[in-house]
Order: C-alpha cells, then structure tokens, then sequence
C-alpha cells in the first residue's frame, strides 16, 4: 500500500506539473467516458431497473391472443376465470389504461389512468406513501365505491402535497371521487414505462371508461359482463416456488377449457406470460436494438478518445526519455517503472471519469427536463446515477486507463539507455519506431472518426428524405387540433351538434378557409 501511495503522489505530481497535457487530456476523457455514461444511465434506467416493490422478480404480464399475435388484452370474464381456477399465483389482477377529465378546486384538465381490480397495489407489492390503496372490498359492486388513488406527481400538483388531500373530492368526468391514498415518488405502471395519475376500481368502469369512439352519456356499462374484445391486461404474482414455464403450463389448462366452453370468442386464444421488466414485450427488441446502437456510438467515441490520449502520452514520453533512461540506469526495475506510468495513466483516466460523471449528470437532467413528444404522456424513467452507473463509470475509468495507457508506457520503458544519455539527438532516431505508433494512432483517430461521420451524414440524409416525402396532401398552413367529447356526457345527438358548430365557429375565424373533422389525422401513429 506504501508503494501504491507513492506512485499516486508521484503521478499526481506529474500531472500538476503538466497542467496543459492535464487539462487537455482530461476533457478528451470527460467527453469519451461522459457520454457512455449518460447513455449506460438510458440503458438502466430502460432495461436493468425493476419495479420499486416487493419481490419483482415474481410478476408476470399475461397477454391473451394466438400464437403468431399474442399481444392482445383480455376481456373481464376471462380474467375471472384464470384468476379463480390458476393454482400458480398468489394474485393475479387486471388493469386497463383511461383517459379522464379530472377537476378539483381548479379548471379541468386531462390526464392518464388506470382502471384495476381492487387487488391490484397488493399483487403489485406497492404501498402508499399517504393514505391507503385500493382494497378488494372496494372492487364487489358496480358503481358502488367512487374512490381513487392519485400519483405523487398530481398530489403536489393540484393539492399542494398537502395531507388534508385524503378525503377530498375530486371530479371525474363529472362525477365525484374521493381521493384515499397517493402513491410513493417516481412510482409508474407495470408496463410501457409510462406514469400514470389517477388509479379507480374496475367496478367503476360505466364513469370511467366509455367504449371507444362512443359518447359519454352512452357509455356501454357491459364491458364488465362481455366476453371476447378484450380491454384489460393481467399481471400476477407467482407462488414461491413456480418459475413462468409452470405457471404458463398451468394456464393453458383453462386456455383450453375456455376454448371448448365458449368456441365463439376463445377458440384459438390462449395467454402468453412475460417477466415484468417495465417494457412492453412487443417494444423490447427494438429498444434493445437503439440502446445497442447507442452504445456502439459512444463506444466509439470513446476508442477515438483513447487514441487521442495515447498519442498525448507517447508524445510526453519523448521528453521524458531522458528522465526513463537515467531512472533505469539507476537500478529501477522496467515492471516498476511501467506501474508508475500506467498509475499516472490511471488517476487521468479517473480524473476524466469524475468530471464524465459530472456531465453525464448534467445531460440527465437535461433529459428529465425534456417534455415528452407532442400527444404523448410522460415517461416513468429513473435516470439517476444510481450504484449500477457510478460502477459502470468506475470500471469504464480503469479499462480506458489501461488502454490509453499500456503502449505507451510500455514504449517508454523501453529506451536505448546509453544513446539517450550520450546524445539525445541519436536517441530520437534510434527511437522512430514511436513516431510510427503515433502515426499509427492518428490513423486509427481519422478512421474511426470518418466512420463516425459517414453515419451521421446517413442518419442526416434519411432524416431529410423523411422531411421531403409526399404525404399525398397539401401540409402547409394547415393546422390540427384534439377534441373528445367522450368525457362530456353527451348523447349522440348532443355530440353531433357539438361537432356542428365547433366547424361553423373556426370557419368563422378570420384567416381560416375551411375546417373539417376526421377519427385519425393522417400520419400521425394512429389506426382506424
């Protein structure tokens, strides 16, 4: 350990005595290592993150659908009857996402949901920070329990963080809920890494959750009592004990019971289970792809970097030589010397890994910051620098430490000793073998750069063919705006007079030559 305090005192000596090389090769460093690490923190925070409850490698998602699309939801009966006959989960709950007009003491706004079976925050394994979840006595009777659980994040928003905000009424979609509990900060679904505000019991679905394209006032009260068209997605916790092959064994049991008791509507169906890791299964893959891609950018930024910093090193070792070849003759040991560079090389590497974190961080908060894509909700995504990142940074210091920093300091301890003592000049002939390993260097620098900028320019050329495709219409002055007046409780004819005059008054507007309604606004992500 003394020797190792030596050799940092020493190498820290060196590089104060070096403070443009320092400086230099520090901010190489911080930008290589800085954005590995914002990146690796995307990467956990989409993959390696588990949900913040008890037990999360116990949960499953189940999708119901066939085996070439087994993506889809499930109806409510179906989901009784898995949860009733399954001999594998401990609880198995149902939810399905909402959209609700909410209002309390102020003007209404819009926000996102999740309708759940009373049992839902208790298979979930989560707990309120304030108040209490939903309870499965509260989940028995249609329309008898109008409760709800609010979001952190709403809680502060429209009540202040207040504790008196248990109790107090709030107005969904025109009808009075009582707020029970909020839950802990930075809790999110189970899937799709959104967040959602506002969690009300199943049995509430006739205020809650109108059939799609209908209105309000006619809101189809038989999405409880239908089977087949399925709106719900499962999520179950396993038994101690049975691993996802027993359980998806055990369900397909009742898969085919239901396929002989009810051909009409579960014939070829049958539920598909996946580990809960905070992304769909569908999305997986993809976003698999676009971190590994990622990652292999800034990797490669990374490997210029080290190029960079090993040419600075090899550089530096020339005029050191001198201090190398009188150090060796001496008595110093060639593994001794080689340690003190490559200690030298490691505090720089750790030095630009500090200061890579203190970016990386500061590009994490830009990305908290960033308000999501228009017509989308806001993500759950923990982007803190959490233990997993602060050693992802650590090793990435070292590994590039060591790679920066082992030729060249196995190159400066190698000198001719004699000529390098007699004639500096000699030496420096003598030693032409280092200048072809620089050069060699800037190669690999210019190469990878060219690669890099060949995929950017890729990436720029595609994204200009995106902008100058045809859409088939005329884009320019036109504008659009979301309405839904599923929410309002109005009946047909209500929401046809609504349309009508909405198209009459921006008509009128000054400026505007035509107004027209459509379900689906060409290009934008929707399915009729």
């Amino acid at each position: 350990m003394r020797t190792i305090w030596q050799d940092l005192r020493f190498g820290a000596r060196m590089l104060k005595k070096n403070p443009g090389f320092t400086l230099v090769a520090v901010l190489i460093l911080t930008l290589g290592i800085g954005a590995n690490t914002a990146i690796f923190s995307l990467i956990n925070a989409v993959f390696l993150r588990q949900l913040p409850v008890t037990e999360p490698e116990r949960l499953v998602f189940g999708f119901s659908g066939t085996r070439n699309s087994p993506w889809g939801g499930i109806s409510y009966q179906d989901y009784l009857l898995y949860r009733d006959r399954n001999e594998v989960f401990t609880g198995l709950a149902a939810y399905g996402a909402i959209t609700v007009s909410l209002s309390s003491d102020e003007q209404p706004d819009l926000i996102r949901g999740q309708i759940v079976t009373g049992n839902y925050f208790e298979v979930l394994g989560a707990r309120a920070v304030l108040g209490r979840t939903l309870s499965p006595a509260e989940d028995q009777t249609p329309g008898a329990h109008p409760v709800a659980v609010i979001s952190h994040r709403l809680w502060q928003r429209r009540f202040g963080g207040k504790p008196d905000a248990i109790g107090r009424e709030i107005v969904v979609n025109g009808h009075k809920f009582n707020v029970i509990g909020v839950t802990p900060a930075g809790f999110g679904d189970a899937e799709l890494l959104e967040t959602s505000d506002l969690y009300v019991p199943m049995m509430m679905q006739a205020l809650v959750r109108p059939p799609s394209g209908g209105f309000s006032g006619e809101m189809n009260p038989d999405l409880l009592s239908r089977r087949g068209g399925g709106w719900l997605r499962m999520m179950g916790r396993l038994r101690p004990g049975v691993n996802i092959e027993k359980a998806q064994a055990s369900l397909a049991v009742i898969d085919r019971q239901l396929a002989l008791t009810y051909p009409n509507t579960n014939r070829e169906t049958i539920v598909t289970l996946f580990a809960v890791n905070r992304i769909h299964p569908r999305a997986y893959r993809p976003l698999f792809s676009a971190g590994t891609l990622l990652l292999a950018v800034t990797g490669t930024v990374l490997l210029i970097a080290c190029a960079n910093v090993a040419n600075l090193l090899l550089a530096r070792a020339s005029a050191r030589r001198k201090e190398i070849a009188v150090r060796l003759s001496l008595g110093a040991g060639r593994v001794r010397l080689l340690r003190q560079l490559l200690t030298e090389s490691l505090l720089l590497a750790l030095i630009g890994g500090l200061s890579g974190l203190l970016l990386a961080f500061w590009i994490v908060e830009l990305l908290k910051a960033a308000p999501p894509p228009t017509g989308m909700f806001s993500f759950n995504l923990n982007f803190s620098l959490d233990g997993r990142v602060l050693g992802f940074t650590f090793v990435l210091s070292l590994l590039t430490g060591i790679a920066f920093g082992l030729v060249p300091a196995w190159q400066a301890t190698r000198p001719d000793i004699l000529p390098v003592l007699k004639d500096e000049a000699y030496a420096v002939m003598r030693g032409g073998r280092r200048f072809n390993l620089r050069n060699s260097l800037v190669v690999i620098q210019v190469a990878l750069s060219l690669l890099l900028l060949l995929c950017a320019g890729l990436f720029l050329r595609s994204l200009q063919r995106l902008h100058n495709v045809d859409p088939g219409f005329d884009a320019d002055r036109l504008l659009t705006a979301s309405l839904n007046i599923n929410l309002l409780r109005y009946t047909s004819a209500q929401g046809r007079e609504f349309y009508r005059q909405v198209i009459e008054r921006v008509e009128s507007l000054p400026g505007v030559q035509r107004a027209s309604l459509a379900r689906i606004v060409p290009i934008s992500g929707g399915v009729g």
